[in-house]
């Protein structure tokens, strides 16, 4: 074996990510409809703001 190519120890298994999926989407929906509506808001507030003033 080569000394200078480190050997790769082995991966865990990745279904432990996805295992609690369910929870994790219950617990991160709100603040991703939060984060979705501020981001919306402020394409509106701009779209708004533009009309406005003239900037068409």
């Amino acid at each position: 074996m080569n000394n200078v190519v480190p050997a790769i120890p082995h991966m865990s298994d990745i279904r432990d990510l996805f295992a609690n999926f369910g929870h994790n989407w219950s617990t991160l929906s709100p603040a991703l409809w939060v984060l979705f509506g501020i981001i919306f808001g402020t394409f509106v507030l701009g779209k708004i703001i533009k009309n406005v003033k003239g900037d068409d």
